[in-house]
Order: structure tokens, then C-alpha cells, then sequence
């Protein structure tokens, strides 16, 4: 997907006029060519918002404190539990690998798409280069589709996070439970974002990061946040 990104970029006119006002011809064009871009977007938001909520999901630590991880018990493991294949250290890098590289595509798309519809020449090229876009944006479905049959992979199109429950976690009082603890690489360093996040002196005695407490609401107000500097970003590009 980078690749055939950066071959459209490269084949761009830099020195090309977009459009000429004195031609009737060339207006028109320019807002079919606005009109296929709002349309790349609005093709594109799903998938935008989505990676970059997850992102920001992941970002949050104490997503990895209460969603559930297939751990060793202690007695089992003895202190190897805390660095098992399911432990933070772990899945933390993959995740945020995956993810920073599925918003670096999305990203690039809405960054690029502007530039290449705008530099089509005639109508024909600007829907033509619409549906390259779209074709580039489609091109993860279309891999993983390809590995899921080939391999033989179990689909997880209905996955879903499942939380640890909460009295098993956490005490009464917001804090982290005693018997808890010992499960966690660094409880103190937890204590200390639950500290910070929960708003005692408004009556709050639970993090606004914690499952079912606001973490949702966070996650959603950062992503739409962020993806409204990058289409405030792309507005004034246009302008």
C-alpha cells in the first residue's frame, strides 16, 4: 500500500495548475474533482476512525490491567508468569506496530489523495484516480482475505475484548486489589495513572481510563479530535 502510494506521489506534476478561472471548462472540473475527494474521505472515515480509536485504545494503560490475557497463574509459573507470551512486553510492541502502521496508510491516503485528484487533467482521470485510491485503500482486506483461505485462519471479524471483572481487580475504594497485584510487571507505576486519572475531589473514587468508568468516552473524544486536525489540516491544503 506505502509503495503504490509513493509511486502516485512521484508521478505528480509539482509545477501543474490545478485549475484556470477563466475557463468555464476548468471551474467545473475542479469541483468534480472536490467532489471525488469529499467522497475518498467520506469511503475512507470508517476505516480511519477506527484504526486510530484502537490505537488510542491501546495507548491507554490501563486497557492492559483489566482486559483478559490468558496468563499463567503465579504458583504455576513462579515470577516467569509476569513474562509469558500474553504479558505486555510482549503483545504491546506487535499492537502498536500494526496499528501505527495502519494509520500511516490511512494517513497517507487522505494526505495524497487530495494531491492526485487535483492534478487529474480531465474528468475521466480524476474518477480514475479515485478508484485507484479506493483500490489501494482495499488492498489489507484483500491480503488478509487471501491468508485467512490459504492458511486456513479462523476469521476474527467478531472478536471482542473481554475485561477482567472488576471486583477481581479492583477494590471498593478504585484501587488496585491486594490479590491482583502480584499478577502485574509494575503495580506501583499503576497506582500512580490511577492516582493521577481519578478526580477524588469531585466525589470520583474510580479512573476515567478504567472499563465502564469513561475509557470509552476518552478513547472516542481523542480519535475524533485527532481526526479533526487532520481534516481542519487537509481543508486549509485545499484552500
Amino acid at each position: 500500500q506505502v509503495s503504490s502510494i509513493l509511486y502516485l506521489r512521484t508521478d505528480l506534476e509539482v509545477e501543474w495548475n490545478i485549475y484556470d478561472p477563466s475557463q468555464p471548462r476548468s471551474v467545473s472540473l475542479l469541483k468534480l474533482k472536490l467532489v471525488m475527494v469529499a467522497v475518498i474521505y467520506l469511503a475512507n472515515f470508517k476505516r480511519l476512525v477506527t484504526c486510530i480509536s484502537h490505537f488510542v485504545f491501546i495507548c491507554n494503560p490501563l486497557t492492559w490491567v483489566e482486559i483478559h490475557r490468558p496468563w499463567r497463574s503465579e504458583k504455576a509459573c513462579g515470577s516467569c508468569a509476569k513474562l509469558n507470551f500474553s504479558s505486555v512486553p510482549f503483545l504491546l510492541p506487535c499492537a502498536l506496530l500494526a496499528l501505527a502502521m495502519d494509520v500511516l496508510v490511512n494517513y497517507m491516503v487522505c494526505v495524497d489523495a487530495v494531491s492526485i485528484i487535483l492534478s487529474a487533467v480531465s474528468a475521466k482521470d480524476a474518477i480514475f484516480d479515485s478508484l485507484a485510491i479506493t483500490f489501494v485503500i482495499e488492498l489489507s482486506t484483500n491480503w488478509w482475505d487471501f491468508c485467512e483461505h490459504t492458511f486456513c485462519l479462523q476469521p476474527i471479524d467478531d472478536f471482542e475484548f473481554k475485561a477482567i471483572p472488576e471486583h477481581e481487580a479492583w477494590s471498593p475504594d478504585g484501587r488496585l486489589a491486594e490479590e491482583f497485584r502480584p499478577t502485574l510487571l509494575c503495580p506501583c507505576i499503576v497506582d500512580c495513572i490511577v492516582c493521577l486519572t481519578t478526580p477524588r475531589c469531585l466525589g470520583i473514587s474510580n479512573s476515567f481510563l478504567r472499563v465502564g468508568h469513561g475509557s470509552n468516552r476518552v478513547v472516542r473524544t481523542v480519535a475524533l479530535f485527532l481526526l479533526f486536525g487532520l481534516f481542519c489540516r487537509q481543508l486549509l491544503v485545499v484552500i
